[in-house]
């Protein structure tokens, strides 16, 4: 991917990640109270603050308390209206003006170095954007892998890290080399790093490792032959990306080993899985704390210094900051598996305990935060190396596609292809009342401007061969099938099926036949549109352990941006 697509990537997320609606302040706060409810006619002074998802449980609760204390600044009542948002998301939200918070609070400190460096060659500025971080929970990044797993590879006796993720990876014999062919092949799971704190720190970890270091990386490190290999010998465990943690423990708790082997999470989310919280699992599962060292998610309360933020504002964000480490609070985030950064209140008798899968008294080595000059080229090198892919693209060209709807989805796909590197294998399926190939499923740098013009030329017309074209999706991509590379399809349809020669039966039953084979397609589906076969589509998503999103005539663009990140 070329320096020009890395920036076009950080401008998509930026815009399409959020909400297109609230592009001022003012917009954004009354979007807010819409969905909070209406405060009362007193003066308040409004403090809006952007959180990272993976601590919503904790802090959507502790500012809901907040609120009803009244607590005022400056002879005003302060209400905070919080947003949940992925840490790299808000990052560009910020950037691009589409927020305007006075508290930022995404899940790691490595996040806030690299916001000021954006803003200063944004603005001009030498002075920084946030200001003031201070941890308000901490946990630390852990492999989470299923308990007979791990036994399998040592666990306890025996530490784990990357270097036994890259042997079983590597070993052709997958499981087998650990006595359990009938587990296959390793399978590993981390977010994208563009998007999820969870991704950004795994790719970090993975770099630390491959340079054989604990602090002080640096790009130079990232440029080694040898460190580059490592981390691109991880990355071929990967079942696919993704733009939240919480999908992986919805996946894992869903599907069980079938899905995953492990997955890179935090610390609290194992904690979570084990309670019960994403259902009942069919074993428990434990944390790995990488031998190599991992990091704390120290989810950072940065104040920021923008020209949008009054005094007034900024005194009232250190209000909130207080409370949210209030013993109280601090306790709070205990109870849902955070560890508190007030280390006065002690973990003895919490749910932080070796029943719950995981340790309290690791991690033992904890990596060096690194500069926002490194983590741009950590980023770039995970572009460089991440697994590459053979994906089709399946999209319905019938009838009621026709106008705006088409248009929308035609301006989908090349937001996702610009997302997609000049060596990843992809292909285009178009169906109405029969099934076309746009482009066959080859690299796509060749022809990129050629897929490119095409897609400007699709229309609309005739009925809808969806069982059709699901079953032709699944045997192209089994013929091309490689197992060094994510195999997938996302299969977008607006409408039933009204003109296939197969049958949903038919369809079905292949879907579980392919499921039940280690050569995996996942099929992603998009429903969009009321008149979709929504329930079809996901019968279909889950069918192959995969998803299914909702999509609209305003939406799609950004959802074909999410479903991007999976790739």
């Amino acid at each position: 991917m070329s320096r020009d697509q890395r920036t076009v990537l950080w401008i998509v997320l930026g815009v399409l990640l959020t909400s297109l609606l609230c592009c001022a302040a003012g917009g954004l706060i009354w979007s807010l109270r819409d969905r909070i409810g209406e405060v009362s006619e007193e003066e308040t002074l409004d403090l809006v603050v952007l959180y990272s998802p993976e601590k919503e449980a904790w802090f959507a609760e502790r500012v809901q308390a907040f609120n009803a204390q009244r607590i005022e600044v400056a002879g005003q009542v302060v209400q905070v209206y919080a947003e949940a948002m992925d840490s790299g998301a808000a990052l560009e939200a910020i950037l691009a003006g589409e927020r305007y918070p006075t508290v930022w609070s995404p899940a790691s400190t490595m996040w806030v170095p690299l916001l000021n460096q954006r803003w200063q060659e944004k603005s001009g500025s030498t002075e920084p954007l946030a200001v003031y971080p201070e941890p308000l929970v901490v946990s630390p990044l852990v492999i989470a892998m299923w308990q007979d797993h791990a036994q399998a590879m040592g666990y306890p006796s025996q530490e784990l890290g990357w270097q036994e993720i890259i042997a079983a990876t590597l070993d052709p014999r997958g499981w087998g080399a650990f006595g359990h062919a009938e587990w296959g092949s390793f399978k590993l799971g981390h977010t994208n790093p563009y998007f999820s704190n969870s991704g950004l720190l795994s790719v970090a970890a993975e770099s630390y490792a491959g340079a054989g270091k604990v602090r002080d990386l640096t790009p130079e490190d990232l440029a080694r032959p040898e460190t580059r290999r490592y981390v691109q010998e991880i990355e071929q465990a990967i079942i696919h990306y993704g733009e939240s943690s919480e999908y992986f423990a919805q996946q894992m708790a869903q599907r069980g080993p079938a899905y995953a082997s492990a997955v890179v999470l935090e610390e609290h989310t194992v904690v979570r899985l084990n309670g019960g919280y994403y259902g009942s699992l069919p074993q428990p599962l434990v944390a790995i704390y990488p031998r190599e060292g991992t990091f704390w998610s120290d989810h950072p309360y940065v104040v920021l210094r923008g020209d949008w933020i009054s005094a007034q504002e900024t005194a009232a964000a250190l209000a909130l900051r207080d409370f949210m480490l209030s013993r109280e609070s601090q306790e709070k985030a205990l109870e849902v598996g955070f560890r508190p950064a007030n280390t006065t209140i002690p973990l003895e008798n919490s749910i932080i305990r070796a029943d719950m899968g995981v340790d309290p008294f690791q991690p033992q080595t904890v990596l060096e935060v690194p500069s926002a000059e490194t983590t741009e080229a950590l980023l770039e090198t995970w572009l460089e190396v991440r697994k590459r892919v053979n994906l089709l693209l399946v999209v319905d060209i019938s009838g009621s596609m026709e106008g705006e709807k088409l248009v929308a989805v035609q301006d989908g796909l090349k937001l996702f292809l610009e997302q997609m590197t000049d060596d990843d294998h992809v292909g285009i399926l178009t169906f109405n009342d029969r099934v076309e190939t746009l482009t066959p499923l080859t690299p796509l740098g060749p022809k990129r401007d050629q897929v490119e013009s095409e897609i400007n030329f699709l229309q609309a017309e005739y009925k809808t061969v969806l069982y059709d074209v699901s079953l032709e999706a699944v045997e192209v991509i089994r013929q091309a099938y490689d197992p060094g590379r994510i195999n997938a399809i996302v299969l977008m349809s607006d409408g039933l099926d009204t003109a296939s020669r197969h049958s949903k039966g038919q369809l079905l039953r292949e879907l579980q036949q392919t499921a039940a084979a280690e050569q995996t397609v996942r099929i992603f589906t998009i429903s969009y549109g009321d008149d979709a076969d929504r329930a079809l589509l996901q019968e279909i998503a889950q069918a192959t352990q995969a998803r299914m999103v909702e999509g609209t005539p305003e939406n799609i663009r950004r959802i074909y941006v999410i479903l991007s990140s999976y790739f």
